[in-house]
């Protein structure tokens, strides 16, 4: 009896251990996304070198990531590559796991993560963000978009308060912070008469720019702040030629840039004959735009004017044989003070607007 209880013990023993031995075995093949490396995270299926140092650079910008689903905030992660890898990954101790909340009458939502909406019969799972937490530059636009599946068709059942004072409407749009500080961004939405709250942190720095020399050849800017910065919503003005950066021209920290004259238009001497100019998507950007342009119609307005009186003045002007003297040998008369005057006249306006046109199409370069 007693050899039979030794087996009966050891076979109950054997089979927990087979039971328990997945549920280890699965903890152990967990990998953290919040620990772990680029060779790690590239043995994920779906994910290569390219996006797990995406996840890493992520990570080092955003802080730990609060549950798996905060994954697919990383660009080019989207919903088929988290169903591949959700169930191989983890967030350790820091994983809340996802939210799921009934709305009544209102509802402050942080994150990415489903919001139920509740429909005559069943409640609809629904996702909706303002997006991750941002770095940004004074003067430099920030895009804000809403992150949903929601089916909407007008655009004004969203609403943006971006924390400076100022408010937008919309699911995408661009936003200029003109001073350096920690904002709270909310988006909002009316969805089936009640309203859904999103939000996201913003951090905007000073970005330290400056011209480190002007040549007519090239402008170099450095940036001196400890952050990357996008010169799009910044332009370099010299005399009265303006350049505009496209959009993502990125400067490093700590590095500068020359932007030679070919690109930019501009011949500076020194540096006291450029500068940067914060326009952003101000109506300031506007101004100046519409100024340049309206000078350039007016330059080229008067030009033709000037051309086609011009061109009146020399027609008027006598042949060259009429100042020859007669073939009888009489001497022409000697011209009276008028005629002088209006071939001085004449003279002087063509030379002159010879240069006139000589520097209005150096100007236009």
């Amino acid at each position: 009896m007693r050899f039979f209880d030794k087996v009966f013990f050891k076979f109950l023993f054997i089979t927990f251990v087979l039971a328990l031995l997945p549920v280890f075995v699965y903890a152990q093949t967990l990998i953290n996304i919040n620990t772990a490396g680029v060779a790690e995270l590239d043995t994920l299926d779906g994910i290569g070198p390219a996006y797990a140092q995406r996840i890493v650079d992520y990570r080092n910008t955003n802080g730990p990531f609060q549950k798996i689903e905060d994954i697919k905030n990383v660009s080019g992660i989207g919903d088929a590559t988290f169903s591949k890898i959700k169930d191989s990954i983890t967030v350790g101790s820091a994983q809340t796991g996802a939210t799921t909340a009934t709305i009544t009458q209102t509802s402050a939502h942080y994150s990415a993560s489903p919001v139920s909406i509740p429909t005559d019969d069943t409640a609809e799972e629904i996702e909706f963000s303002a997006g991750r937490d941002r770095v940004g530059a004074v003067g430099s636009p920030i895009e804000f978009r809403v992150e949903t599946n929601l089916t909407y068709s007008r655009q004004n059942i969203f609403s943006w308060n971006f924390g400076d004072g100022t408010q937008g409407g919309g699911p995408l749009l661009n936003h200029t912070y003109d001073y350096p500080g920690e904002y709270v961004v909310v988006l909002s939405a009316s969805v089936k008469d009640r309203e859904i709250i999103s939000r996201v942190n913003v951090r905007i720095i000073d970005p330290k720019l400056s011209i480190k020399s002007a040549l007519p050849e090239r402008i170099e800017i450095e940036n001196g702040s400890g952050q990357e910065v996008n010169l799009f919503g910044r332009a370099l003005v010299s005399g009265e030629k303006i350049f505009a950066f496209p959009r993502d021209t990125i400067i490093r920290p700590g590095q500068s840039i020359s932007f030679g004259s070919k690109t930019t238009g501009l011949t500076p001497t020194n540096v006291y004959g450029v500068t940067i100019m914060t326009i952003g998507e101000s109506q300031q950007t506007q101004d100046i735009l519409v100024k340049i342009e309206k000078d350039k119609a007016e330059r080229a307005a008067y030009l033709q004017n000037q051309i086609a009186l011009l061109r009146q003045q020399m027609a008027n002007i006598p042949p060259p044989h009429l100042a020859v003297g007669q073939l009888s040998g009489e001497l022409p008369a000697e011209p009276g003070e008028t005629e002088v005057a209006e071939l001085q006249t004449a003279t002087a306006v063509k030379f002159g607007w010879l240069q006139t046109l000589k520097k209005f199409f150096l100007r236009s370069k």
